[in-house]
């Protein structure tokens, strides 16, 4: 995965920060549970490293390249903000909050790895 943060007003609050996300993918040879709840949790550790650094880190945005990259994220709770008809590629929004309290190990548990989409 590759980061970027940056100040913009995109919320209620005065000033809001958001991360991008702007790859996160698995290989498909690595794709189950394990290697799934390894990023994730990786991805909650470092937000929480930079909310740190950045308290009003208030939403994190991605983009999905392929369908089961967006299943990934929608199960994480991101929600889709902007499809792109003429290919896989979607816009994905979440709350750091949400995104930091999620149960990471609870919500895989029922995603499935087989499916390409």
């Amino acid at each position: 995965r590759d980061w970027s943060v940056t100040g913009v007003q995109t919320c209620a609050l005065p000033i809001c920060h958001i991360a991008y996300v702007r790859s996160w993918a698995i290989h498909p040879d690595f794709w189950n549970y394990d290697n799934a709840l390894l990023l994730a949790k990786d991805t909650q550790a470092t937000l929480r490293q930079i909310h740190e650094d950045y308290p009003e880190l208030s939403e994190v945005y991605s983009l999905a390249i392929h369908p089961r990259l967006e299943a990934f994220a929608t199960t994480l709770g991101f929600e889709i903000m902007k499809p792109d008809q003429d290919t896989s590629l979607c816009w994905l929004y979440t709350s750091l909050d949400d995104f930091l309290a999620l149960n990471v190990d609870d919500v895989l548990l029922d995603f499935d790895f087989n499916s390409d989409t």
